[in-house]
């Protein structure tokens, strides 16, 4: 038997190196399209039917992005601490936006407000395998009259979102 030396690396290194070095992102990202991307995308409803070739165009054009902050939890404590009782959110779509897609939540918490007078109220949170927009693409599908996103969407911390384009839905799918 040979000596074998084991390197332990941290998730959160993992991470920041993640993020920090573009090569090693596109190669993560490479991975998980190879090998997860259609299981997560089939746990949405509209996608679980469709036939493996189509599965795979949906795939190929998906996005992947990731909105917040890792370390929010910091900043929460920070604010929690000095009384502040509003948490720090990051804009994935903003309620009157071309709905340019449908967004899956994959990791994380995002919240669902409206806008009323110069404040947005809360409506609902969408935890990992939420959807978001899929009213105002199948509305815009089949009317003339176009909508926009009709709420808006916020990381709550750190949330990962799988979109997939408006074009890519209405071509597969509706």
């Amino acid at each position: 038997l040979e000596d074998v030396e084991l390197l332990e690396i941290r998730w959160q290194a993992l991470r920041d190196i993640r993020r920090q070095v573009n090569s090693y992102r596109q190669y993560i990202d490479k991975l998980y399209r190879e090998r997860n991307l259609i299981t997560h995308l089939r746990e949405i409803d509209v996608f679980k039917y469709l036939d493996d070739a189509i599965m795979e165009k949906i795939a190929e054009h998906t996005l992947f992005e990731s909105y917040g902050s890792f370390d929010w939890h910091t900043a929460f404590k920070s604010r929690a601490k000095s009384g502040q009782r509003e948490s720090e959110s990051a804009p994935i779509a903003l309620e009157g936006d071309y709905a340019d897609g449908l967004l899956f939540i994959r990791s994380g918490f995002a919240k669902i407000t409206q806008r009323i007078n110069n404040s947005h109220r809360s409506l609902s949170v969408l935890s990992s395998g939420g959807i978001f927009g899929l009213e105002e693409i199948v509305h815009n599908s089949r009317n003339d009259n176009v909508i926009p996103y009709q709420t808006g969407l916020y990381a709550l911390g750190y949330s990962d979102v799988l979109r997939v384009p408006t074009r890519i839905i209405e071509r597969f799918v509706i």
